[in-house]
């Protein structure tokens, strides 16, 4: 299987992941995503690591907002 290593902008990478880029900022920061930030403080986010992120949202894995929000009970 070959990795997609394309490095994608926060707008791009928010619609691969069906988020608002605001969303995709915050997790960014809290660091539930992974990314690259450049020297000119921009982020790019991996295809390979958003698809890889997304598929274990929608598969019942770790659900990045619950991380957000804290656990509910």
């Amino acid at each position: 299987m070959v990795k997609d290593r394309r490095l994608v902008g926060i707008t791009d990478a928010a619609k691969v992941l069906g988020v608002h880029p605001n969303t995709l900022r915050t997790w960014t920061d809290k660091g539930i995503v992974p990314h690259t930030r450049l020297p000119s403080g921009y982020r790019r986010y991996a295809v390979a690591d958003l698809e890889r992120f997304r598929d274990a949202m929608q598969s019942g894995g770790e659900d990045a907002e619950e991380q957000e929000s804290g656990p509910t009970s």
